[in-house]
């Protein structure tokens, strides 16, 4: 279905940066910034009545041939919603079949986990309009758009490296743009380096390994066990969790180590390519660990990965095996 030929348009997904972004070119294509005030209206799902949106869509537009009606923050959207939410999804999508034609109808809601679905209503909405699910950016479109906003910083950097950045980054825009505005503003003047990339972005599953691992440190089995079902919900190998896992006792304990033997900071972050930051988080996460803690942890890992490898296991099992042996340490 064109775009042109379209008045009704739902957005939903993970990644609130591109549906902004889609907002955005929606209100470049249709609205004229000089009347943007009188034909741009803006409701909050959570609290909007049925009779708004339709009033809205109703009023003419000023001066122009096209006016705007976006619905934020749509939570009736979802699948699990009450039935007030439900009769609200329903009225809005019957009226969304005779709404004037001179009426932009945008309807956004971000999930707030890739589990989280959405209404069977929109799914197989039989009307003349657009329903797009928005996810995070993967493959040859997050190269392309990493490429792109290079190009825009005005950065060069070859392909090689945007390849490193794309497999470092979890592909939402929001954060793509933050870690390509904070290389440059590091780099300044200079042209971007492996080493750059290295320091200040650090793996993409890196936040999710810190808190299962904070979680074995609070002896939180439940929580443990359930980032690390998140973890692979999201596609990660078995291996490469436990190889996170391994790295981040390391660095527990060379932090632990080094700030005992009175190490600076700086020269700890600087031996070891350590974004400050980390250093800062893993400086408080390591005090929640013995050094021995830590040693055995790193054996244990060790011990894991030679079974996954050497033994008809299920890997999953050896892991979550892994997991209550640190916690009862």
């Amino acid at each position: 279905m064109s775009i042109d030929n379209t008045n009704f348009f739902i957005y939903y997904g993970t990644d609130e940066g591109r549906i902004d972004e889609i907002l955005e070119g929606l209100e470049g294509k249709y609205i004229k910034k000089a009347y943007q005030d009188m034909n741009y209206c803006k409701y909050d799902g959570k609290t909007v009545e049925v009779s708004q949106i339709i009033n809205a869509c109703e009023t003419m537009p000023f001066f122009a041939d096209k006016k705007m009606v976006v619905i934020y923050r749509a939570t009736f959207l979802r699948n699990d919603g009450d039935k007030q939410e439900k009769k609200k999804l329903d009225e809005i999508l019957e009226y969304a079949k005779s709404m004037p034609v001179y009426c932009i109808l945008v309807i956004c809601y971000v999930l707030e986990n890739p589990r989280e679905k959405v209404s069977n209503a929109i799914k197989f909405y039989k009307g003349s309009g657009e329903v797009v699910k928005v996810d995070k950016l993967k493959g040859i479109q997050l190269i392309k758009k990493v490429s792109d906003l290079f190009q825009v910083s005005e950065k060069k950097v070859d392909k090689v490296l945007v390849n490193l950045f794309c497999s470092r980054i979890d592909g939402s825009l929001l954060n793509i743009k933050n870690e390509i505005d904070k290389l440059c503003s590091y780099t300044l003047n200079r042209a971007i380096k492996k080493e750059d990339i290295m320091l200040m972005l650090p793996n993409k599953n890196d936040d999710d390994i810190f808190d299962l691992v904070d979680s074995i440190a609070q002896k939180k089995l439940e929580r443990a066990l359930e980032l690390l079902n998140e973890l692979l919900y999201k596609g990660e190998l078995i291996t490469i969790i436990l190889s996170m896992i391994e790295r981040q006792f390391k660095l527990l304990f060379i932090v632990k180590e080094n700030s005992e033997a009175k190490i600076s900071k700086a020269e700890t972050c600087k031996k070891f390519i350590l974004n400050e930051y980390i250093y800062d988080k893993l400086l408080i996460q390591c005090r929640k660990f013995s050094g021995e803690e830590l040693a055995k942890n790193i054996y244990s890992c060790i011990i894991c990965e030679k079974n996954i490898k050497s033994l008809s296991t299920e890997q999953k099992l050896e892991l979550e095996l892994l997991i209550v042996k640190a916690i009862n340490i």
